[in-house]
C-alpha cells in the first residue's frame, strides 16, 4: 500500500485574507469537517439530509466529483471551521459548481471572503466562464451577502425538498467570471498565487 501521508501545506498551497487562511484539505481534517457538517441544522440541511454518514463514507462523499477542495482556517491557531469545494467540472462547457460549509458560529464576513478568494482561485486557474451554487432554500443567509453583488440566481425548483416537515425551493446561482471580476476587491485579485500544485496536494492519495 501506497504511502498515504498529505505533505503538509507550504506557501505556495495556501492564502490568507483579512479573516481566513485557505489550504488544502487534509487527512487530519476529515472528522473536524463531518462533526461540522452533521452537527445541528446542517444535518438535515446540506449534503446528506438527515443521514449520518460513516466515517469512510464521508470521505468518499468528501472528494467525489471533486477539482479542489479547501480547508477554510480562523486565527489565532488556525482552527478549521469549514471547506470549499469545486466540483462537477465540465472544461467543455466552461463552468463548474462550487459549494460552501462554514460553522454557524463562525459566519458572516469569513464566510464572503473565503468564497470570494476561492471564485478568484477557480477563474484564474481554471478560466471557467461561470461557477454555479445549488443551494438549498434555508442555506440562502449564507450567500445573502453575494446575491446581487457576485452572484445571480439562474434558476429555482419551487417546493423541491421537505426540511422540517415543510417544502422549500432550491436555487441555482451562477457567478459568471466577468460580473466577478469587474466587482472584485482588489485586495483579493491574487487567486493565481495559489500554485497549480494545491490541486494535486487536494486530490486523495492512490492507494493499491
Amino acid at each position: 500500500m501506497k504511502d498515504q501521508t498529505t505533505p503538509a501545506p507550504s506557501d505556495a498551497t495556501t492564502i490568507a485574507g483579512k479573516i481566513v487562511r485557505l489550504r488544502a484539505v487534509e487527512p487530519r481534517d476529515y472528522e473536524r469537517l463531518r462533526q461540522i457538517e452533521c452537527a445541528g441544522a446542517l444535518v438535515e440541511t446540506y449534503r446528506f439530509r438527515g443521514k449520518t454518514p460513516s466515517p469512510d463514507s464521508y470521505v468518499a462523499a468528501l472528494w467525489q466529483d471533486t477539482l479542489v477542495n479547501l480547508a477554510i482556517c480562523v486565527p489565532p491557531d488556525g482552527e478549521v471551521v469549514g471547506n470549499l469545494a469545486c466540483y462537477g467540472a465540465s472544461f467543455r462547457d466552461s463552468h463548474a459548481y462550487f459549494s460552501v460549509l462554514v460553522a454557524p458560529w463562525a459566519r458572516g464576513a469569513a464566510t464572503f471572503e473565503a468564497a470570494e478568494i476561492f471564485v478568484t482561485y477557480l477563474f484564474d486557474t481554471f478560466d471557467f466562464r461561470k461557477i454555479y451554487a445549488d443551494v438549498l432554500e434555508p442555506n440562502l443567509g449564507q450567500f445573502a451577502s453575494l446575491l446581487g453583488y457576485l452572484a445571480r440566481e439562474e434558476g429555482r425548483f419551487v417546493g423541491d425538498v421537505k426540511i422540517g416537515g415543510d417544502w422549500h425551493d432550491r436555487v441555482i446561482l451562477a457567478i459568471w467570471q466577468g460580473d466577478f471580476r469587474s466587482r472584485l476587491q482588489p485586495e483579493h485579485r491574487h487567486g493565481a498565487r495559489l500554485a497549480a500544485a494545491l490541486v494535486a496536494d487536494a486530490m486523495p492519495a492512490e492507494t493499491g
